[in-house]
Parts: C-alpha cells; structure tokens; sequence
C-alpha cells in the first residue's frame, strides 16, 4: 500500500487532481480550509472517491455537518464515534 501525505488542503487538491488516489484521509480542522470545504470540493472532482474525515474536536457539530454535506453525494455516510481517553 502506498501513502501520500500532503501538507495542506491546498497541496492535497493539487495531488488529487494530476494523480489517482483509493481514499483521502483528513481532518475537519485544518489551516488552509475546513473539513467541509475540503469535502465538498472532492465531491465536485471526485464524487465516487470515498473520504475519511476525522477530529479530535469533543464537539460533534462540525463532523456532523461534514457527514451531512457528503450523505448527499454519496452513497454511505458513517460516523462513529472513538472514546481515545485510554491512549
């Protein structure tokens, strides 16, 4: 398996568009552009491409927008959430 990280939502757009990628792995809080903003532009360039979105915000209210804006391009949204309290 082979990952490619990026070092901003910026660089990540630019990857995604001139190479072929499986998954895009990010975060809803980020420097250069929301989660959301982030998703909503791969589902412009990539509506079939399946995107993880993670956070460690305890608030729900920003990955539950995320999950919302994706449900409608997708075809399964899941969230779930992961107690790292024990990490």
């Amino acid at each position: 398996m082979d990952v490619t990280t990026a070092t901003g939502q910026l660089e990540a757009l630019q990857l995604l568009e001139t190479a072929g990628f499986d998954v895009v792995v990010t975060d809803v809080q980020m420097p250069e552009m929301t989660g959301l903003e982030l998703v909503n532009r791969l589902q412009l360039m990539l509506p079939g491409l399946p995107v993880v979105v993670v956070t460690a915000d305890v608030g729900v209210d920003n990955a539950l927008q995320v999950v919302r804006s994706r449900r409608r391009g997708s075809s399964s949204s899941r969230w779930t959430r992961i107690d790292s309290s024990g990490w």
